[in-house]
């Protein structure tokens, strides 16, 4: 009991502060101008208003425990992406992703920290790769702000589409981002998955087909690499 009473204590004050932050914006209304000043920012365009949001939700959880930095980033920028259209739980579960990311996020990235301790390695470069390794967490929330099925909301097809195509865009990413698929990647291989893989994020079955057919084409060129190298040896 009394280890649990420590370990929750850094958990209780930072949800302590966020009541307070919470309370000052219920109280002057600086949420609801915030919200404003944002999408007005955004000339009321969804997809500028969800990058304001990902960067405003990564500065407000800097230093924050996931609880604490989602209930300040909720209550100053869901409502105003409830206001462009987009389902409240939609809106919310947004927030929550990035203000879970900003633990991962350079410069502060406090989870990035006590892994560095751990593995005793330089705390910038630990979220750097930690940036790398999560970066589908980064794009998830701009998929299923774009396409419902994403949310497991529609019909079977559409959901077991979407879901094959961020499968493999998120594996055609991140052999791009760790530069190996079967053989060395070159900088154009790494550029074509990266660009194949977005390809297949973005809601529509000609750019899930394009993706998908670059990520083919670079997997066979790279197979091809693979045997020559294999019977040489």
């Amino acid at each position: 009991m009394a280890k649990s009473a420590f370990s929750s204590m850094s958990i209780v004050i930072g949800c302590a502060c966020a009541g307070f932050v919470v309370g000052m914006v219920s109280l002057t209304g600086i949420g609801v101008i915030f919200g404003d000043m944002m999408i007005q920012a955004a000339h009321g365009l969804l997809f500028p208003s969800l990058l304001f949001t990902a960067i405003t939700c990564v500065i407000l959880g800097m230093g924050l425990p996931t609880t604490a930095a989602y209930v300040i980033a909720a209550s100053i920028l869901a409502p105003s992406l409830i206001k462009l259209g987009l389902p409240a739980l939609t809106a919310h579960l947004f927030v929550f992703y990035f203000a879970c990311l900003s633990a991962i996020t350079p410069p502060v990235a406090l989870a990035a920290y006590a892994g560095a301790g751990i593995a005793k390695t330089s705390p910038m470069t630990t979220a750097i790769e930690a940036c790398k390794l999560g970066f589908a967490g980064f794009m998830v929330p701009f998929a299923f702000c774009y396409n419902e099925a994403m949310m497991m909301q529609g019909n079977v097809v559409d959901i077991i589409s979407v879901a094959v195509s961020a499968i493999v865009g998120t594996a055609v990413i991140s052999a791009a981002f760790q530069g190996w698929l079967l053989w060395k990647l070159n900088i154009l291989e790494r550029t074509a998955f990266i660009v194949g893989g977005l390809l297949m994020f973005i809601p529509g079955t000609v750019t899930d087909l394009i993706g998908l057919a670059i990520a083919l084409l670079l997997i066979l060129i790279n197979m091809r690499k693979w045997k020559k190298i294999k019977q040489s040896v």
